[in-house]
């Protein structure tokens, strides 16, 4: 089994979003004065994170931002609705909820249990006292890789070692679990995504002893992804169209000279993501799909340096400073936010990029090392979840809301921060 793989797959993330939803609405444009009705199909706005002072609505089954404004909407509307303007559209809507600015904090990871001498899979809800070791009777070491919660269901994806399904997979919904097939075959789904109440896997498993077979699961059902003609092959995220049913995967594949090269699959068709000139070594990690089009985060190798940097539609941008990578992606509105880390003077060090412009996030002055993995953008709030290693030596999971670092454990044994959700 390729441990560089499964510990970059670790890093990865997946978003369920709640933002501020319509009931219904009618919208209009302006210019011609015909109304199209917006959708209540709220679920829609699953992958759009508004900003204070918008709402996120269904226009013509595509979810977006809109802002409210005093005037425009002709007819006025009348209350309890409130005019909006959205892409130069207005539109009279009624808002059923309203931002909630103290949300509830969902990190998933693992701790170690010194006494049991194991890793134990566990998520933390808002703190250190939250903490869950849902998993704690695998007598395996165990590992939560990805977590959402959508305002009733909470939705966790697992990994276990050891026994006889060597490397197993499975996801949960309220404790309950779903072992993800084929068992015994080393299988290694890091991602999940909600759309309604279908639920998406993506990972990798291993149908022969030298063969690694990209994959993604619908409520449990595999779909192998094509391999190009390769052998070894990675799914690293999945994603579902907020409008309509097309499914992305993004992972890598190793090419013959052992060097990986970044793919995305867009409904089971595999394309190569570009690279600069003389790149290589190149990896798709953290993926997010907004108004159609797709955005990847990963990195590429340039002269044996690593580069941050996303792909959106397959159009690449290079993220500052060099000796960098990018771990996880989320849009929020017209916005970019990319969580990674960067090596200055030996030590790597957490951060994020908003629109490419760089954040560090802090650690404790004797931190050895920091770094991210996964981002999430709510009201305004950038939550990230990720580790840094103290002066003992150990990693700790921590979360980021902003510049604000909320520790997970003690840190006298390790534990780690892989996915966050925000509700």
């Amino acid at each position: 089994y390729n441990m560089k793989k499964y510990l970059s797959c670790l890093y990865l993330i997946i978003f369920i979003t709640t933002t501020m939803t319509v009931v219904g609405c009618d919208f209009f444009d302006q210019s011609s004065s015909k109304r199209t009705y917006s959708s209540s199909n709220t679920s829609l706005c699953s992958n759009i994170s508004c900003t204070d002072g918008e709402t996120c609505v269904v226009l013509n089954d595509v979810a977006q931002c809109a802002s409210s404004v005093a005037t425009g909407c002709d007819p006025a509307c009348v209350s309890p609705q409130t005019c909006f303007l959205s892409s130069g559209t207005y539109g009279c809507i009624t808002p059923s909820t309203t931002c909630n600015q103290s949300p509830d904090v969902y990190v998933s990871g693992y701790r170690h249990d010194a006494t049991l001498n194991r890793d134990l899979a566990s998520y933390w809800k808002n703190n250190m006292a939250g903490v869950n070791d849902f998993n704690s009777a695998d007598p395996n070491s165990s590992y939560a890789n990805s977590i959402s919660f959508d305002g009733t269901n909470l939705y966790i994806g697992t990994m276990s070692y050891g026994g006889p399904q060597a490397i197993s997979s499975a996801y949960w919904i309220n404790g309950s679990k779903t072992v993800l097939a084929p068992i015994g075959s080393n299988s290694d789904a890091p991602s999940i995504f909600v759309k309604g109440s279908d639920i998406y896997s993506a990972g990798s498993y291993q149908p022969t002893s030298t063969t690694y077979q990209p994959a993604y699961w619908l409520n449990g059902s595999k779909t192998d992804l094509s391999l190009g003609g390769v052998a070894h092959s990675y799914a690293a995220a999945v994603r579902v169209s907020a409008s309509g049913s097309d499914v992305y995967v993004t992972g890598d594949y190793t090419n013959s000279g052992n060097y990986g090269v970044a793919v995305y699959w867009k409904n089971g068709v595999m394309t190569t993501l570009s690279a600069p000139s003389g790149a290589s070594d190149t990896s798709g990690i953290g993926l997010a799909v907004s108004g159609g089009i797709s955005y990847i985060a990963g990195y590429y190798y340039l002269n044996s340096i690593k580069n941050a940097c996303y792909w959106k539609n397959g159009s690449i941008t290079t993220l500052s400073p060099t000796n960098s990578s990018a771990k996880s992606i989320f849009i929020s509105g017209t916005d970019v936010y990319v969580s990674g880390s960067y090596t200055s003077n030996g030590k790597e060090i957490a951060c994020y990029w908003r629109n490419g412009v760089k954040t560090d996030l802090p650690v404790p002055s004797t931190a050895q090392s920091s770094y991210t993995t996964s981002i999430f953008v709510h009201c305004s709030g950038v939550y990230i979840s990720g580790v840094y290693k103290n002066s003992s030596g150990k990693n700790v999971a921590v979360f980021w809301k902003d510049s604000t670092r909320n520790e997970l454990t003690d840190g006298t044994q390790h534990s780690n921060a892989s996915d966050i959700s925000v509700y």
